[in-house]
């Protein structure tokens, strides 16, 4: 059974089986509409369904002039079908955003933590390598969303993973330090069943993908760092109080969904607007028509404690796969700089790496430009070791 949720003009659409429902929201109740909408109504046509079929669930979402919405119709969702079916969960699709096959999973990863996944192409990889690609901190899998398009349109299998604590994820109260987090996709990836994948990861992730190729030699045949990996904050601060003390996160939670909104359309206005769609979706919009970033401060800061205590030159000493630096450099001199002292130590640490470098480019140059980032790493796929 399919049932499609078409979002448009602040309509909710539901159509399952018998049952046609158009339910109107505004946007401060999104989250309230949608969670009514499937407990009222999709969830007693569904627990139906699913006593005379073994069909896996399966959801279609579309947006016109309302793209807000389509965030949380698919966090809704997500957490009606991991309840009713606990399998297959649901493919979202937005317009203007060519997400072909895509659908969301949980994998477990270890006791008590799963990991929401959005997959694209073949189940298991047919011709080459598949993909795996890391968020940043405080970010979420759907940044990924134009890139892994792009490298399914190739033939490619492709997984983009929420890591611990963030979007749908499972979050913990510990286990944020740099191991526990690379042994997350160490074991997501047994759980694939694929033989050496490539792994990508932005900022943070980038760190993560070095990380984990350092401790699961054997693991993957590639790995991709965008804007990451060569991240050394013991370098910039002495201490973890001062590192913590200047990049805490600011206070979003309680923020206006409009104003962030906003800040994104100003501050990104020169991204894909799937981008900026990917963007909002770090935050969880509330009944009040709030934000809450997905990951907690508490949480947030337990990652940053990790990426505080990472040395990533010394794990890439036992990388023994090609590695590739592609980085931002917004411009400005000093950053500028610093920057390229610290991919050239990067590189002069690792067996094989190399640095593509994106003039102009934002730190999330995966969501800003899809195209030169897809390009660069299936340049990165032709050096992979199976």
């Amino acid at each position: 059974m399919v049932v499609d949720v078409v979002v448009a003009a602040g309509n909710v659409v539901i159509v399952g089986g018998a049952v046609d429902v158009v339910v109107e929201v505004s946007a401060g109740m999104v989250v309230d509409s949608l969670s009514a909408v499937a407990e009222s109504v999709l969830e007693p046509q569904a627990e139906s369904t699913a006593r005379r079929s073994d069909e896996a669930m399966n959801f279609r979402v579309t947006s016109s002039s309302c793209q807000q919405f389509v965030g949380c119709v698919r966090r809704c969702m997500l957490d009606w079908v991991t309840d009713v079916r606990r399998g297959t969960l649901p493919a979202v699709t937005a317009i203007g955003e060519p997400v072909g096959d895509a659908r969301v999973q949980r994998l477990t990863v270890a006791d008590g933590v799963d990991l929401e996944v959005i997959r694209r192409g073949p189940e298991h990889p047919i011709d080459g390598p598949g993909w795996v690609l890391l968020h940043g901190l405080s970010s979420n899998a759907m940044m990924w969303d134009q890139v892994g398009y792009r490298l399914a349109a190739q033939g490619s299998s492709v997984v983009a993973v929420n890591q611990r604590g963030h979007g749908r994820s499972s979050k913990p109260e510990h286990g944020y330090e740099m191991a526990t987090i690379a042994d997350d996709l160490a074991s997501l990836i047994a759980s694939l069943g694929w033989d050496r994948p490539i792994i990508v990861g932005q900022s943070w992730g980038g760190n993560v993908v070095i990380e984990t190729a350092s401790r699961h030699r054997d693991l993957v045949s590639a790995v991709g760092c965008v804007d990451g990996g060569f991240i050394r904050l013991g370098d910039r601060f002495e201490s973890w109080e001062a590192c913590a003390e200047v990049l805490a996160p600011p206070m979003i939670a309680g923020t206006p969904a409009s104003e962030v909104r906003g800040w994104i359309e100003r501050s990104a206005a020169d991204w894909p607007p799937e981008g900026r769609e990917a963007t909002m979706a770090n935050f969880e919009i509330r009944a009040d028509g709030t934000v809450a970033p997905w990951l907690t401060r508490e949480r947030h800061m337990s990652v940053l404690r990790g990426l505080w205590e990472h040395d990533p030159m010394a794990a890439m000493a036992a990388v023994d796969v090609p590695i590739s630096f592609l980085v931002a450099d917004s411009g400005e001199a000093a950053w500028s700089r610093s920057r390229h002292a610290a991919v050239e130590t990067a590189i002069a640490a690792s067996a094989d790496a190399d640095a593509v470098w994106f003039p102009g480019a934002h730190h999330d140059v995966h969501a800003q430009r899809p195209d030169d980032v897809t390009s660069a790493l299936l340049a990165l796929a032709a050096r992979a070791r199976m």
